[in-house]
């Protein structure tokens, strides 16, 4: 929504005099005005993403009159408000009544009166704004209940969410879902040398890597501590492997800056399970990938194991 006094309006209008007197007038109250001359043209300019934040429609149109646009708009789902007013000479009760029925916000009598205008688009701009706000506020809680605070990543909670909606959907589709669970390296050294904020800066760092090194369908998550665990849809073993070696590597090629510190080096142990079975729940792959961590955790740290055996390794790092 647009801060300042200026609204954009569409004009919806197949009467060519009335639509270009109307036009002229917004524009001179400093509106900036889409001009349309039927239904079917409306409808494609209030139909996007960023929509017009008024429509002063006419009642009667061709091909799609002002009522459907109204029922139109007002069935959109996570879509900007459009307040909608109808300019019409009806005065009938009913006709009104059915207008607001599908979606219409407010009327405009014909001939058009400027001051009871003026008045009309004040209202419409309050209740787009506050609209706005109120989305706005709804799309932050979304983001506070699915987002690690400290990491920035999704949080546990929505991991869960979206990995059982994969494995789900896998299981009708006959997809593999592979999962990775990484842990941090000796991190307790890394919390009683430096302190818990290098810690939390590390971690953050080696999220922010994980995010930048795979594909937007994957998801990153905080599991708990200093776990990472990572969804890869439509993903065989193999190809985790293969994502897991190249997150390892980075990770432990990359300097972390640790606070007022030097910059350090750090590596990860990481575990691999996939699942293509119905039936199969998030617990029990996490528990096949949390196996396959213990198991590069006891082989020396600093690889990668999936749950058929698989491993690939480096020389271990040293204690930072």
């Amino acid at each position: 929504m647009t801060t300042d006094a200026s609204l954009e309006i569409l004009i919806a209008d197949d009467d060519r005099v009335p639509r270009r007197l109307l036009r002229r007038m917004l524009e001179r109250w400093g509106h900036r005005v889409i001009e349309v001359e039927n239904g079917l043209q409306a409808w494609q300019a209030l139909n996007v993403e960023s929509p017009p934040h008024i429509a002063i429609l006419d009642w009667m149109m061709p091909g799609i009159d002002g009522i459907e646009l109204c029922r139109r708009l007002d069935q959109r789902v996570d879509a900007p408000l459009v307040y909608t007013i109808l300019s019409t000479s009806k005065r009938d009760e009913s006709d009104l009544v059915h207008a607001l029925d599908n979606g219409a916000h407010d009327f405009q009598s014909k001939p058009i009166s400027p001051g009871e205008l003026q008045a009309r688009l004040a209202v419409g701009r309050r209740l787009v704004e506050m609209h706005d706000r109120l989305q706005a506020s709804l799309n932050e809680m979304e983001r506070l209940a699915t987002t690690d605070v400290l990491t920035g990543i999704a949080n546990r909670r929505h991991f869960y969410a979206c990995a059982n909606r994969a494995l789900d959907q896998a299981g009708t589709r006959g997809n593999t879902v592979s999962t990775l669970l990484l842990d941090v390296d000796r991190f307790k050294e890394i919390n009683d040398r430096y302190g818990h904020s290098a810690g939390d800066s590390a971690l953050c760092q080696i999220a922010t890597l994980c995010q930048g090194l795979l594909r937007p369908t994957d998801m990153v998550a905080r599991f708990g501590g200093d776990e990472i665990v990572i969804l890869l849809p439509n993903t065989l073993l193999d190809e985790a492997v293969t994502i897991a070696e190249r997150l390892r590597l980075t990770i432990a090629n990359t300097a972390l800056r640790l606070e007022n510190r030097d910059p350090a080096k750090l590596s990860v142990s990481i575990g691999c399970a996939s699942s293509s079975a119905s039936g199969i729940g998030i617990d029990e792959l996490l528990g096949r990938a949390d196996a396959a961590l213990l198991k590069a955790k006891s082989e020396g740290r600093n690889r990668v194991v999936s749950d058929s055996g698989t491993t690939q390794s480096s020389q271990p790092l040293g204690s930072v």
